[in-house]
């Protein structure tokens, strides 16, 4: 929905603000103690939202409904809005030891993980057309065509 706002309070958690001001609570997982880096898809239909425990959701923006897609991090919508580009990064518990990039339709029905070069993959972004994907490896930047099927 257009004018509306999402971010995460003091506390983690993650609320939305509509065209009036009225502020109300977006998502509330049991068991997820809070969220970061909320990213609003291009209709402002849907969040992603990255959980403190690793884990990635996507709300609807006007109810709250969500889907849980498992471990993930750094989400970005592609400009049509229909799907997320983002990490699955393992770690040692004090460095990145790999991350791998997957893509998911927003309904979460379809995941499937990129097959891309060696390195740990980070920051996925789609281009304005949404034909291309681009990553970071090592402080170098890649790009992928986007294939539709």
């Amino acid at each position: 929905m257009k004018g509306k706002s999402v971010f995460t309070n003091t506390g983690n958690e993650l609320w939305t603000v509509d065209e009036k001001g009225e502020m109300k609570r977006l998502l509330d997982v049991n068991g997820e103690s809070g969220f970061f880096s909320p990213q609003t898809s291009p209709a402002g239909d849907a969040v992603a939202a990255p959980g403190l425990s690793g884990k990635l959701y996507i709300a609807d923006s006007n109810t709250g409904a969500y889907i849980n897609l498992g471990a993930g991090q750094n989400p970005a919508w592609s400009p049509d809005g229909n799907f997320i580009v983002y990490e699955v990064a393992t770690e040692d518990g004090h460095d990145i030891t790999g991350s791998e990039l997957w893509v998911a339709s927003k309904d979460g029905k379809y995941q499937h993980q990129l097959e891309l070069n060696k390195g740990i993959k980070r920051y996925p972004t789609w281009s304005p057309d949404g034909s291309t994907l681009a990553y970071e490896v090592d402080g170098k930047i890649y790009y992928v065509p986007v294939e539709r099927k």
